[in-house]
Parts: C-alpha cells; sequence; structure tokens
C-alpha cells in the first residue's frame, strides 16, 4: 500500500479514494452502517454487534461482504 500511495499521483489518488467511496455508498444500508463503523469509525466487530444489537458472525459476514461487494466494483 505505501508503495501505490508514493507511485500514485495526488490526482490519481483523490481518484480512486473517490472511487472506493461511490462503492461503498452503494452498499445496502446496514452493510455500509457496519463497514463504516468498522473501518472509518474504528470500533472493533464486538463493539459494532453490541452498539447494533445484532451477533458478532452477523458484523463479521456483512464487513466480508461489503469487501467483496466493493473489490468487484474497483476491479
Amino acid at each position: 500500500l505505501d508503495q501505490i500511495i508514493e507511485e500514485t499521483s495526488e490526482s490519481e489518488f483523490e481518484k480512486m479514494i473517490a472511487i472506493v467511496n461511490e462503492c461503498i455508498n452503494k452498499l445496502p444500508k446496514k452493510c455500509k452502517e457496519i463497514f463504516k463503523l468498522s473501518k472509518t469509525e474504528g470500533l472493533t466487530n464486538h463493539e459494532i454487534a453490541t452498539l447494533l444489537n445484532i451477533s458478532v458472525k452477523t458484523v463479521e459476514a456483512q464487513i466480508t461482504i461489503a469487501f467483496k461487494k466493493i473489490k468487484a466494483d474497483v476491479v
């Protein structure tokens, strides 16, 4: 990741961020919420599960789904 960042111009990097943000915004509501709590807010899976009153396994599954959908959209 560091190498990609170093070799990428600022405008290209901003375009990549915009694309990833678009992909995140396309996620289903709960999936997006869980993903953002994890990756943007830095909450642990257990904290998210407690906050949303869902199981840790559900949190894990939703984050996995989010990564798969983002990867499919970006590639």
